[in-house]
């Protein structure tokens, strides 16, 4: 006798033949491999010599299929099975689950309709098996098989050995190893037929609701409440609907995940269920339906997969969708050089507009300001408590930062939010216009000098000018004018403020008034000394302060009322070639022309001899400035100067003049004073030659 073994496909399993030869016959048994361990058969060949007859030929079947009977109980299955496909020598392996209802009348747990066995690989459904009589059994917390159970408690539904056979032949599964240990725990309970008055028990109550959006196409409809009936001790699965009253049609149920409500038990406590009567979950619907108007539907029923077969319906009152256009203004507030503006706008026809501006609307002058682009939704929950079937209510929320600009001072501002589908939100779009308002109401503009004088050779300014208007206007400048003749004398613009926090306690309602304060020294310049100044404190928003400005002109001031021109030569006197000229020359006219020169002049010829500067180690006069206290220069108004003249002006009436001028050089705008005094050089030639 002669055996081989050989591998053969048969549909999609691998089968062993074994063939044995006897005198020329070949008799073949075939079986289909069900190792625990994932094996491929290998065609192996073995020499057997023997003279015991033949084995008759069989094909080998399932003992558990064999058993299958209108008893679903069957027995467990105790190995894990593998098959794998042609050429292939490693197995994937699955995990699965037995997924379906965990409490249910012991009457109900034989049906296999009940229940599904998902098979995952890595975490991802590959397969959804609906199991066949036989192919599950239950155990007793004491791992007994039960094959009727009678009693209600906690048992163990589990995969038989029949199962998992019958999960084997399915041509998805084949090349992986298949789980099959696969349990769930379940409640048991005694069965109960309702009668007549269960059914008329149909109680329930929508207690809140709300809609928000889950995605780029869907909307989650939130639902809590709860329904007892006493038909749910028959139809013992709860399902909801949603019922869409626009398109007149169901667009959507779910199973409804029990939630206890004591409160409702207490209330009907001769109502089957009544304490697991409770929902609180979320149901996904189309984004298109969520403004549409709805109603919710709460159902018993006896079947576990549809919803439908034996069912008993309580329909909530109809979830009226708001249509309407719903905002409000919270606060308008400066923060940090800026107005902060908190609101919300919620409607459903925004739906579909998902960019989100806020426009800064001039009501005064008709036109706009600026606008804020992609706004940040801000989570506002009590929105979706007051407006339950607006979609994204809970996040209509805004806070917005928006620039000053000084219009915003006097002009009525209108707020507008905007939902559009465009990106430049002019297209598209719906509005909500906020009524207009004065975002501030201080509108007046006031200012102060604290001090105008002259410190250390420079024009000393102090003071104040707080207005909400320089709000947009950064640059602060002063001028000062001839306060007769209106002509400029200078300008000094700055960016850096002095800090008057005095004032944002005297002006609280100007809020650049902790900011509005200057103090600065500016350049003496001809004609303040002797004419009243008018100072005028200008805010802009360009620095040349020529445009777009507020100004505030404060009352002409004089520095030195006295502004008389006096001078006295104490000596003027000639000795040889050398003309001796000392004295003093005060003036407040002086103030801009620091220069002191002395000419010395021919009144004969009517020309200029020569000039001195003096110097302020010769100036110090302090008997005049106790004489004049009120002459800007006095203190340091003296000279004493010499001059070498030659022959040539001998005869010559020759005078002194003393000059204040703007010009390093003794020119330009200048004050003079003309001495009376006289002198006529008569220099010898010889002394003129020995002097040199």
């Amino acid at each position: 006798m002669k055996e081989r073994k050989k591998l053969y496909k048969a549909g999609k399993l691998w089968v062993t033949a074994t063939l044995v030869a006897f005198a020329g016959i070949v008799v073949t048994t075939t079986s289909a491999s069900a190792d625990d361990n994932p094996v491929v058969a290998t065609p192996q060949t073995s020499q057997v010599n023997s003279s015991e007859p033949a084995p008759s030929t069989s094909t080998a079947t399932p003992a558990d299929e064999a058993s299958a009977t209108q008893n679903t109980l069957a027995q467990p299955a105790s190995t894990t099975v593998s098959y794998a496909a042609a050429n292939t020598t490693s197995w994937e392996t699955t995990t699965s689950t037995l997924n379906g209802p965990t409490k249910l009348p012991s009457n109900q747990v034989q049906n296999p309709r009940n229940y599904t066995i998902g098979v995952y690989r890595n975490e991802t459904l590959i397969y959804t098996y609906h199991p066949q009589l036989g192919d599950l059994f239950i155990t007793n917390q004491a791992g007994q098989v039960v094959s009727q159970p009678t009693t209600a408690g906690t048992y163990r539904l589990q995969l038989s050995q029949q199962g998992l056979s019958n999960m084997r032949r399915v041509p998805d599964l084949q090349g992986y190893t298949l789980q099959s240990n696969v349990t769930t725990t379940i409640q048991l309970y005694q069965p109960y037929t309702p009668n007549t008055q269960d059914y008329q028990q149909n109680y329930g109550s929508l207690d809140g609701y709300s809609i928000r959006q889950a995605s780029a196409t869907e909307a989650a409809i939130h639902v809590a409440g709860w329904h007892a009936s006493g038909a749910s001790s028959l139809m013992q699965y709860g399902w909801l609907i949603v019922f869409d009253n626009t398109r007149g049609r169901e667009i959507k149920r779910v199973a409804i995940d029990p939630v206890n409500r004591p409160d409702v038990q207490a209330a009907y406590r001769n109502v089957y269920g009544s304490l697991q009567s409770g929902f609180n979950q979320d149901i996904i619907i189309p984004l298109s339906a969520a403004g549409d108007d709805l109603t919710i539907i709460a159902r018993y029923s006896s079947d576990f997969i549809n919803g439908e077969g034996q069912r008993i319906d309580h329909w909530f009152n109809r979830i009226n969708a708001d249509h309407g256009n719903h905002a409000w203004i919270d606060s308008v507030q400066y923060v940090n050089g800026h107005f902060q503006v908190n609101g919300w706008h919620a409607t459903n026809q925004a739906l579909g507009k998902t960019h989100h501006t806020l426009i800064i609307w001039d009501a005064t002058q008709g036109r706009e300001l600026t606008r804020i682009p992609d706004v940040a939704a801000v989570a506002r929950p009590d929105l979706a408590k007051a407006y339950p079937t607006i979609l994204g209510a809970d996040h209509a929320g805004f806070s917005v930062d928006v620039p000053l600009l000084p219009a915003m001072v006097t002009d009525n501002i209108q707020f507008i939010s905007r939902y559009s589908s465009t990106a430049d939100s002019n297209r598209d779009y719906v509005d909500y216009w906020f009524a207009p308002q004065q975002l501030l109401s201080d509108h007046r503009n006031q200012g102060y000098l604290d001090s105008v004088n002259v410190q250390n050779g420079k024009l000393h300014i102090a003071g104040w000018h707080a207005t909400n208007q320089s709000i947009g206007r950064p640059y602060h400048t002063l001028i000062i004018l001839n306060a007769q003749t209106g002509h400029e004398l200078l300008r000094y613009t700055t960016k850096q403020y002095a800090s008057r926090p005095d004032l944002t306690r005297a002006f609280p309602g100007i809020i650049t008034a902790g900011q509005s304060g200057f103090n600065v020294d500016l350049q003496l310049v001809p004609g303040m000394g002797n004419q009243p100044l008018q100072i005028v404190s200008r805010w802009s928003a360009t620095q040349d302060a020529n445009s777009n400005y507020v100004d505030y002109w404060f009352a002409p001031v004089t520095l030195y009322r006295d502004t008389a021109n006096r001078a006295n030569l104490d000596r003027f006197a000639i000795q040889g070639n050398v003309i001796y000229a000392s004295g003093w020359h005060a003036t407040s006219q002086s103030l801009g022309r620091p220069y002191h020169y002395l000419l010395l002049f021919d009144r004969t010829t009517n020309r200029e001899v020569q000039r001195v500067k003096v110097t302020a180690a010769n100036s110090a006069r302090p008997d005049v400035a106790r004489a004049f206290p009120g002459t800007y220069n006095a203190g340091q108004s003296g000279f004493n100067a010499q001059f070498t003249v030659q022959p040539a002006l001998n005869g010559h009436e020759l005078v002194v003049l003393s000059r204040w001028t703007d010009d390093p050089a003794g020119n330009g705008n200048a004050v003079d004073y003309w001495f009376g005094q006289t002198v006529t050089p008569n220099v010898p030639v010889d002394k003129a030659k020995q002097l040199g």
